[in-house]
């Protein structure tokens, strides 16, 4: 059985060292900040489930050759696994990154800012288990924020144009980047199910009354969840993948949205 990782070639058993995570956006932060002879071993798929999802048999296999594990800290998986996880790999050290976050919202690498707080204390950790590879580290951490920064700078620029934008999303895992900046999300989804008649009702008249003109939905939900929505008030639907491997492309998706429908 052999290590994979989103856009890695397979790296054989006991030839690297092997980093450990949860969701397919840390092996994005990551996946920049180290050499592509480090392997990084996702276990929850992109688009799955992370409440349900159980690691198969062969995921557990892969544990054995992780130095590290990398846990957003805000996961319920992440609490119900820890232990298990750490009983097939006894040497692997385990990381929280949450500890630095500014924001409750458990999807806080969302907010640029929180982007660059998790990027800053990733590197001095992939520094401390890569000590060999901290030139390349250094390198790669700071194209990494100059790609940051490039985003944080254009929905600033569009939140100083449009203070008051509000958007619509079904699970509301945008709440960090509408708090710094300062716009409105409305979820839809309700305690984890879709709304009663009267919840949506509450919904529809808050998403018009704000002039909402986008309804996010992420992977792995179904948009016909949220069309009737988006007729109800004129609001285009625009899928997300902000737990995917691609972090710039889904903030991309987002500001290239916000540009269209509010400017």
């Amino acid at each position: 059985m052999a290590c994979t990782s989103c856009q890695r070639q397979t790296v054989a058993r006991g030839e690297a060292k092997c980093i450990s995570m949860t969701l397919p956006i840390m092996s994005y932060f990551v996946g920049r900040m180290v050499p592509s002879d480090v392997c990084l071993n996702v276990l929850i798929p992109q688009g799955a489930d992370h409440d349900s999802y159980a690691p198969t048999p062969g995921q557990m296999m892969d544990m054995h050759q992780s130095v590290a594990y990398i846990s957003f800290g805000t996961l319920d998986f992440e609490t119900t696994w820890r232990n298990r996880l750490q009983s097939v790999a006894p040497n692997m050290a385990w990381y929280d990154m949450n500890s630095l976050s500014q924001t409750t919202d458990p999807h806080y690498w969302t907010s640029p800012r929180e982007a660059l707080l998790l990027t800053d204390s990733l590197s001095a950790l992939l520094k401390n288990i890569f000590s060999e590879k901290a030139a390349y580290i250094d390198s790669a951490t700071e194209s990494l924020r100059a790609d940051i920064r490039l985003r944080q700078t254009k929905l600033n620029a569009i939140a100083e144009k449009r203070p008051d934008i509000a958007f619509c999303i079904y699970h509301p895992a945008l709440s960090a980047l509408a708090s710094e900046m300062c716009m409105t999300q409305i979820a839809i989804e309700h305690e984890g199910n879709l709304p009663s008649s009267g919840h949506q009702k509450q919904i529809t008249d808050e998403a018009r009354s704000r002039g909402a003109r986008v309804v996010f939905v992420q992977a792995g939900y179904d948009e016909s969840r949220v069309e009737t929505l988006a007729r109800e008030i004129g609001a285009e639907v625009v899928g997300i993948d902000p737990e995917g491997t691609e972090w710039t492309s889904c903030m991309d998706t987002i500001i290239s949205t916000f540009e269209r429908l509010y400017l």
